[in-house]
């Protein structure tokens, strides 16, 4: 382990979580309390794993992750009310630097209550649904057809 002090007041450490010598994730503190961690959970030398801690409490608010080691996140959640628990999830499923499915709690109870998703991968939602008064049944689906121009 490795510990990098900083003269404004930020502090970064070099972690080897799996005890075999090798380095495999860095831990960042700012100087107001906030961190992040960045780890190579499958040892291929990359990092795979983002955890952030955006008010200092010791606990990530988000999470980033690349599944398949290409170097890109493919999926990421948010905790966007300091519940502790993830609020929003994103997907990218095919790689291509956009969100794919996008899936949200915005009203504080726990359960998905909005979400959209790129069927086609063309970068505009084609389904999306809402339960609107919070009673875990959809209220509003739209879906938006791809269009051939022939």
């Amino acid at each position: 382990m490795s510990d990098f002090e900083t003269d404004t007041g930020a502090d970064t450490t070099a972690v080897d979580y799996d005890h075999d010598g090798d380095t495999d994730g860095a831990y960042h503190e700012n100087a107001d309390g906030s961190a992040y961690q960045v780890t190579d959970t499958n040892d291929d030398g990359r990092a795979d794993t983002v955890l952030y801690d955006r008010d200092g409490d010791g606990t990530a608010d988000a999470a980033a992750y690349d599944t398949d080691g290409d170097g890109k996140v493919n999926y990421a959640v948010a905790d966007t009310n300091d519940d502790g628990r993830a609020d929003a999830a994103a997907y990218d499923r095919n790689e291509d630097g956009r969100v794919d499915a996008y899936a949200a709690d915005t009203n504080r109870d726990g359960k998905v209550d909005y979400a959209v998703v790129d069927t086609d991968y063309d970068g505009d939602a084609d389904v999306s649904y809402r339960d609107t008064d919070g009673d875990g049944d959809v209220d509003y689906t739209n879906t938006n057809p791809t269009t051939t121009n022939a």
